[in-house]
């Protein structure tokens, strides 16, 4: 169910978001497409879970919300402090090699970030399988858990083989050929 509710999510603004940059491409429509697929996701998370755990209702049990920030506190701040530290490593980079290399170095992660999120499905895709395989047999987790590196490996080598033959063309695709131009570096680099 919850492999369901992100690909209504990642498809829904899939299909929200080509129109919108085929016929309007400003960030704000965007926000609008991303805010709409979160809002799909969340109609078919309620679809599918209200029959199994009854109405949604807000609940004003001080021992259960306690319960839920003790218990995501450790996720939150994890989340606060890697947004934290990226930005602390481009304040130590531009104090140490100027505004140059910060920008080279926030493309390369811009581009970095962008095909992680190949890998993000993937892996999102599978956590549900294995939680499922964990609590019937803890020892099969090992199993599947090489199983799917294993089948993963394949594809991954292949796409890194892409991404490495055609880098010039997807920075060009994705930044602009201005880039390509305006750092001498990366173009150094790239070709």
């Amino acid at each position: 169910w919850s492999s369901l509710v992100s690909i209504a999510m990642d498809a829904g603004f899939l299909v929200l978001a080509l129109p919108v940059i085929a016929f309007s491409p400003t960030m704000t429509w965007l926000m609008a497409a991303y805010a709409a697929s979160r809002l799909a996701a969340l109609l078919v998370a309620a679809r599918l879970y209200v029959p199994r755990f009854g109405s949604l209702r807000a609940v004003r049990d001080r021992v259960l919300w306690r319960t839920l920030a003790r218990g995501s506190f450790p996720f939150a701040a994890t989340s606060v402090l890697s947004l934290v530290y990226v930005r602390i490593d481009v304040l130590f980079l531009s104090y140490l090699s100027g505004s140059a290399t910060v920008g080279l170095y926030e493309a390369a992660t811009s581009l970095a970030v962008r095909v992680n999120v190949l890998a993000y499905i993937v892996n999102l895709s599978l956590y549900p399988f294995l939680s499922y395989r964990f609590a019937q047999d803890r020892r099969s987790l090992r199993i599947y858990t090489a199983r799917a590196i294993h089948q993963l490996l394949i594809p991954g080598f292949l796409a890194a083989v892409v991404f490495w033959g055609f880098r010039p063309d997807i920075i060009a695709l994705l930044y602009g050929e201005e880039v390509l131009r305006a750092t001498p570096s990366l173009a150094y680099f790239l070709l």
